[in-house]
């Protein structure tokens, strides 16, 4: 194709810029000088130095207290509800009664 591909560099920052998280976008923009374009070198830097520190600070939970949220007990609970035919009354579905099963459409409503 025999283009010039250092002019491509804003359409790249532009659209690597766009895909950051706002706070990391918000330290991108305190960190370029507003006299010079950046380079898509320095987005690089940028971002891999803003990886590095991220990195650093991110915590583990200490293993007492990743043991805590590991070992929560989950109890099952269960309801019993008993149907009752209002057909017939006796302990069974509407559905499976013999006597609501011989009604007429316009008796059963």
């Amino acid at each position: 194709m025999k283009q010039i591909t250092e002019s491509w560099d804003m359409i790249i920052i532009h659209t690597l810029v766009q895909r950051l998280d706002i706070k990391t976008k918000k330290e991108w923009e305190l960190h370029i000088s507003n006299k010079e374009l950046p380079t898509l070198q320095q987005l690089y830097t940028f971002l891999e130095h803003r990886c590095n520190a991220l990195e650093s600070i991110t915590t583990k939970p200490k293993s007492n207290e990743q043991r805590q949220y590991m070992c929560r007990k989950i109890s099952p609970s269960y309801v019993s509800v008993k149907t009752m035919c209002e057909v017939c009354k006796e302990s069974l579905a509407v559905s499976q009664c013999h006597i609501f099963k011989q009604l007429s459409s316009e008796e059963k409503y």
